[in-house]
């Protein structure tokens, strides 16, 4: 059976056979969604939507949806009233993620590549790291990261080329300890166990 033949001939909307693709196609919405490195949620709004950015449209094209099933592709400007008069993209915070994702280097959008090529996510680099997931989005597309994560970034297999330079930054320098003019040259006698500390012991 053609899966877009059988498709094309039905009286539904285009997202109602958008989802009926993914069902006849035995492809996972949640699957795919974690393959994009982005939320079910998320994924959900761009079936839904009437127009979507150029990149996700190609994205939704590579896993094999037909042509007829996309939605408009359509690149929007950053901007509250652009926002309000674009169909199916109604949640700031996606426009926002979106807005941030075209703004990547191109050593970021490699790394974020590479991630949905091996159904990495970020959750699952963190947990591997060993650290939060804050801190190991803002290592990722820092400019520079310590030499441990980025060894440990190598023995995980991420390219070379797609992590940041190693580099340790110099630590500040070490608190002073104060020098008390009236103590030079005194030798303060420890403070015998279970005996409070005060003022007393200074100023005997």
């Amino acid at each position: 059976m053609n899966i877009n033949e059988d498709i094309s001939h039905t009286e539904l909307t285009r997202q109602e056979r958008l989802h009926l693709w993914f069902r006849r196609s035995g492809l996972s919405q949640a699957a795919v969604a974690r393959r994009l490195d982005i939320s079910a949620v998320a994924f959900g709004r761009w079936l839904r939507a009437e127009r979507l950015p150029v990149r996700n449209v190609a994205m939704l094209r590579e896993i094999g949806v037909p042509e007829n099933l996309l939605p408009l592709a359509q690149d929007i400007r950053p901007g509250r009233h652009n926002v309000a008069n674009v169909q199916g993209i109604q949640d700031t915070k996606y426009q926002k993620e979106e807005v941030m994702t075209s703004k990547l280097t191109p050593r970021q959008q490699g790394l974020r590549q590479w991630m949905r090529d091996h159904d990495i996510t970020f959750p699952a680099l963190a947990a591997a790291l060993g650290l939060s997931l804050s801190r190991t989005k803002r290592l990722i597309h820092d400019e520079h990261i310590s030499t441990d994560v980025h060894r440990r970034l190598l023995v995980l297999g991420v390219p070379t080329e797609l992590l940041p330079q190693a580099l340790d930054k110099k630590r500040g320098p070490k608190p002073k300890v104060p020098r008390f003019p009236g103590l030079t040259g005194t030798i303060i006698p420890p403070r015998q166990e279970g005996s409070p500390a005060g003022k007393e012991d200074l100023f005997a």
